[in-house]
C-alpha cells in the first residue's frame, strides 16, 4: 500500500530567460515551461518519467521563488 503523502513532491519554480524553471529537489531534476498554467502537468510528467509512479497519483506543491542566481547563491542544478 502506498502512503498518499509519499507521492507529494515539492517543486521550486523561478523565471529564467522567458521560461519558468521547475526543479524537484527530491529527485534532483528540472524542466522548463512557458507559463505557470503548464507547471503542474509538466512537473507530474517529469516525476512520473523518472520515478515510475503513475502521474495521476502524484501531487505537486509548487513554490515560486526568485532565481537562485539573483540571490547570490549557487543554483540547485550546479
Amino acid at each position: 500500500m502506498t502512503d498518499a503523502a509519499a507521492d507529494t513532491f515539492e517543486v521550486v519554480a523561478w523565471p529564467a530567460e522567458r521560461r519558468l524553471v521547475l526543479y524537484v529537489p527530491a529527485i534532483e531534476a528540472a524542466t522548463t515551461v512557458t507559463s505557470m498554467t503548464e507547471a503542474p502537468d509538466a512537473a507530474r510528467s517529469l516525476i512520473a518519467d523518472l520515478t515510475g509512479l503513475p502521474a495521476e497519483s502524484i501531487s505537486c506543491d509548487i513554490h515560486l521563488r526568485r532565481s537562485p542566481g539573483m540571490l547570490g547563491g549557487s543554483t540547485p542544478l550546479a
